[in-house]
């Protein structure tokens, strides 16, 4: 083989992805993200919405890498273009990511340049008799590298842009916190008097389903239905903060504080990254299977966030803390603080239902254990035997918490599930041809 041979294969391997490197590119801005949104306090919505951005831009990225090899044909998230014939897929990737996060965290820019000065330090793994190439290897790399970080830019702030367009155009809900608020609806919280988080958010346009009206759930029970004295009369024996052993367990009072997610953790988003990171390492897979993954399970999320604030703000439900000490019980609070936002859906739930549904959807079964930690309780782990049960369990964390009803959980996780659903029949799928979908 000559020297012009090897590096014209070595074009060909890096272009359609199957060199790997010693640590996944894909979880190791995962991991930034995550970072960055801790830092600066990402409200959970706001969270998803950056995440969904930052992995699309890496798949689009990779997959305008892989669209030159023929058995690796994927519909793009929004950018259906080719990359640059010499570009390879992991510096696009990362120049992607890098594009993205330098524009949706600018304060934090210069830690994403360390990341990226770091992962250009890469290097493909050749075998010992072509070791005397390496300073031949080293100038065509830099080569490449230049076209993939090119690339993975110009992928990202088209998608960016595209984004901020449809944001800037979105009419507003108009939520105003009613000065007289009859019973049933939302006002602020003893506990967390503060300005509701986001009220227009859920009239934003979704990223990936058509639109949010079709994934509403239904209204939250009427205050003299049966349905809902149960549930009122639920959380406040298993959500009080000082409830005895008899109504909340110690595990129960543990998976409240487990999937607490609150201001200055990953979010529960970001806690559902967590756990796709733990099922990849057990799992190794491509480099552009892997960005598909984290793809479709933030846009599912994101979304999930879009719906479950349009339910928030357009039923206005009130928390448990208003309803039980407006009952009589004056002096009941909750495990939880009470998140600044009214009730009705549970934002945990239709995170975890969207998240459990595109994983299960993506891998083809729900039946995959892990153990995995948070940050609320980063020394406890727990071990599930698949996401939907993790999902529930999130779900129910906020009962045990006490700043949600079942009807807010339960339908939280429905409409999450549909929405994660929708993500995996429909968006990034395989092809055999450009607009032929498998």
């Amino acid at each position: 083989m000559t020297t012009q041979d090897f590096f014209k294969g070595l074009s060909s391997l890096a272009a359609c992805c199957v060199l790997t490197a010693t640590a996944s590119p894909v979880s190791e801005w995962n991991k930034v993200v995550l970072d960055a949104i801790r830092v600066e306090r990402t409200a959970p919505p706001l969270a998803a919405r950056h995440l969904a951005l930052v992995h699309a831009a890496m798949f689009d990225a990779v997959n305008g890498v892989d669209r030159r090899c023929d058995d690796l044909k994927f519909a793009a998230y929004s950018v259906d273009d080719t990359a640059p014939k010499k570009a390879l897929a992991h510096v696009a990737l990362a120049g992607a990511a890098h594009a993205m996060l330098s524009d949706l965290f600018p304060a934090q820019a210069t830690s994403f340049d360390a990341v990226l000065s770091r992962q250009m330090g890469y290097r493909a793994s050749y075998s010992s008799r072509r070791r005397h190439l390496e300073s031949r290897f080293v100038k065509f790399y830099r080569d490449e590298r230049d076209l993939g970080l090119g690339w993975g830019g110009f992928v990202s702030r088209s998608i960016l842009a595209d984004r901020l367009r449809v944001e800037l155009t979105a009419e507003p809900g108009g939520y105003q916190v009613p000065e007289v608020p009859a019973p049933g609806e939302y006002r602020l919280t003893v506990d967390t008097p503060v300005a509701p988080l986001l009220p227009d958010w859920g009239w934003i346009p979704p990223l990936a389903i058509p639109a949010v009206g079709p994934y509403l759930p239904p209204a939250p029970p009427a205050l003299d239905s049966a349905e809902w004295l149960a549930d009122l009369a639920e959380v406040q024996r298993l959500g009080n903060r000082t409830a005895p052993l008899t109504d909340r367990t110690a595990d129960q009072t543990e998976m409240a504080d487990f999937w607490a997610n609150d201001a200055g953790t990953a979010t529960p988003p970001g806690h559902w990254n967590a756990i796709a990171t733990v099922v990849v390492k057990s799992r190794p897979m491509p480099l552009h299977s892997e960005a598909r993954l984290y793809a479709l399970l933030n846009l599912a999320m994101a979304d999930a966030g879009y719906v479950a604030w349009r339910a928030k703000y357009e039923y206005a439900f009130w928390r448990p803390i208003t309803a039980i000490r407006e009952a009589g019980d004056v002096t009941w609070s909750p495990r939880l603080r009470t998140p600044p936002h009214p009730d009705y859906v549970s934002g945990h739930s239709a995170f975890s239902g969207a998240a459990a549904a595109a994983l299960a959807g993506f891998f083809g079964r729900d039946d995959i254990g892990f153990t995995v930690s948070s940050d609320a309780t980063p020394t406890v782990f727990r071990t599930f035997t698949g996401f939907w049960q993790a999902a529930e369990e999130s779900g129910w964390s906020r009962i045990y918490g006490g700043i949600h009803y079942r009807a807010a959980n339960l339908n939280g996780l429905s409409a999450g599930a549909a929405i994660g659903e929708y993500v995996i029949q429909n968006l990034l799928r395989a092809q055999t041809e450009p607009g032929a979908d498998l």
